[in-house]
């Protein structure tokens, strides 16, 4: 990192790959929250699960991810 402070290509490109993992297993855990609420607890407002789940996956976001993309 001598050479003007940027990370090696490999090291951003890891980076991407697990914050783009990261981002596909909370939707899948999401996915499957939803469909349990909906089959085993009887719920009937689904727009309401969809506002909930929404803000939850927000609060998780911190914004410090767009650094990666950065060059």
């Amino acid at each position: 990192m001598e050479d003007g402070g940027k990370a090696p290509a490999g090291l951003g490109t890891l980076r991407a790959v697990l914050a783009i993992l990261q981002w596909w297993g909370f939707n899948v855990t999401v996915i499957i929250m939803n469909k349990w609420i909906f089959q085993k607890l009887d719920f009937k407002f689904p727009l309401t699960v969809s506002c909930g789940s929404g803000k939850f996956s927000q609060s998780l976001d911190d914004g410090d991810d767009v650094e990666i993309f950065e060059q």
